[in-house]
């Protein structure tokens, strides 16, 4: 044999090498027919709707009359076992003949897999095994495993609640949405938009929950801040159902009901509530800027003080008559900067001798 004709036999076997190698990926993958394949066709054999379960019997028995389909050692068998719920085992193949020309059948337990599977209730869940063989029933690739689920649908929208808890986070409860088929998981996904800089880009997170959770809290939330959390059911088989979505806001950081009050013999009382707050308290800071209402041209004078976490009241004693006071208590948090309240406050001429009451943003009042 010539040079050239032994390199031009080896080149046809290479190639139709590479041939076999790239079918035998597609009909792992899909299982229907290849482009360029001119025969395509399955046997029906004699099955019903009552069809004897043997057709797609995984016995050696069936698996070699199967093999017996195959032309030359260039065929490749496609083995799919179906584990059925109850336990059952189903065995179905598909045989693709290379040569002499390129064809796909589907062998009669393959037919009959697709009627059985009709048959079964809606939301059934199967196991999948998918094996390729070579001509001689010896394993090339597999198993390949997956989870199939018949007839499938969508469950119905989640209504959920959701609202900012101060102790805890966004918290979430829900009931089970109607469905056909059994929940697998809910999908949770939430963006947030920083209010103390809007232009900045919105992050988005996503969890999933197992179904039988029905409430659940985020935490770790930040302060000023615009939340949308959105929900979905996701029903075995993967069927997702609409979205719903609330917007929740986290408000601004900072001590509630801030009064500052003067008190008798003693200056100005600075009272307040604690902050909502999901982080602790390590201590608040309270600072005042002072003017004198007679002289326009005195500079402010400016103080500040630390006061401890424990701590909801302060009082101002070196305070002076006929004067306006900004007062500002700055709550600091362990993982956060912290927020700032302030209240106004006038003290009246040393000749009046009148209890007097400041509010938040507001000047105070004399009280007759």
């Amino acid at each position: 044999m010539s040079r050239k004709v032994f390199e031009k036999e080896k080149n046809m076997q290479r190639t139709l090498m590479d041939h076999k190698l790239a079918v035998s990926l597609l009909l792992l993958a899909f299982l229907y027919p290849i482009t360029g394949v001119t025969g395509y066709s399955w046997d029906p054999g004699p099955y019903s709707n009552s069809a004897d379960a043997s057709l797609m019997s995984c016995s050696p028995e069936k698996q070699a009359d199967v093999l017996s389909k195959c032309n030359n050692d260039l065929c490749e068998v496609t083995r799919v076992v179906t584990t059925l719920p109850n336990g059952e085992q189903l065995c179905s193949y598909c045989i693709f003949n290379i040569l002499p020309e390129p064809e796909f059948e589907e062998d009669e337990s393959f037919v009959a897999l697709k009627f059985v599977k009709e048959d079964l209730p809606a939301c059934t869940t199967c196991k999948t095994e998918k094996y390729l063989l070579d001509f001689a029933g010896k394993v090339v690739r597999g198993p390949e495993i997956c989870t199939e689920t018949i007839k499938t649908s969508a469950p119905s929208a989640v209504e959920f609640h959701a609202s900012f808890e101060a102790a805890q986070g966004i918290a979430m409860s829900w009931e089970t949405p109607h469905t056909a088929c059994p929940i697998s998981r809910y999908q949770i996904s939430h963006s947030v938009l920083d209010l103390n800089d809007p232009l900045q880009t919105k992050t988005i997170q996503s969890i999933n929950l197992d179904s039988h959770y029905s409430n659940y809290i985020l935490d770790n939330v930040k302060h000023n801040s615009l939340y949308e959390v959105c929900m979905t059911a996701v029903a075995v088989g993967e069927e997702s159902g609409p979205e719903t979505c609330k917007s929740i806001l986290i408000p601004k950081l900072g001590v509630e009901q801030l009064e500052a009050k003067i008190e008798a013999d003693q200056g100005i009382k600075v009272s307040w509530h604690l902050p909502k707050t999901l982080s602790d308290l390590i201590h608040y800071d309270i600072s005042y800027t002072q003017k004198d209402l007679g002289n326009s041209d005195q500079p402010k004078t400016v103080k500040i003080f630390r006061v401890e976490s424990s701590y909801s009241t302060h009082v101002l004693s070196d305070v002076q008559p006929n004067s306006s006071y900004e007062i500002c208590v700055f709550a600091l948090l362990e993982n956060s900067s912290g927020g700032k309240t302030c209240t106004s406050i006038e003290t009246p001429n040393e000749s009046h001798g009148r209890s007097f009451v400041g509010n938040k943003g507001n000047y105070g009042q004399f009280l007759d």
